[in-house]
């Protein structure tokens, strides 16, 4: 806020990030926040909104999960399909 003041720029004014907050019982949560900056006859005002992403941290954890685990799914198929390939010019090879 100190460099805003001083030279009407800043790193994280009009800008939507995202950190960490705590609740009152000091249980940490994700949160964006963005602050805007209001000028008025006496200065500046800033008015700062704060949106709990719990949720949508969640989803991207389980997201990420479902992914791996296909992943992981598909290399096992590819593994296996490599296998059954090299199986079946074993068997021809043998006739």
């Amino acid at each position: 806020m100190q460099r805003f003041l001083a030279t009407e720029t800043g790193t994280l004014i009009n800008k939507r990030i995202e950190i960490t907050a705590l609740r009152r019982n000091e249980e940490e949560f994700p949160i964006e926040l963005a602050i805007c900056p209001l000028r008025l006859e006496q200065g500046w005002a800033f008015s700062a909104f704060i949106r709990d992403i719990t949720d949508r941290k969640e989803n991207e954890v389980q997201r990420k999960n479902a992914q791996e685990e296909l992943q992981r799914s598909f290399d096992e198929l590819e593994l296996r399909v490599q296998q059954r390939t090299e199986e079946l010019r074993n068997a021809k090879g043998k006739r």
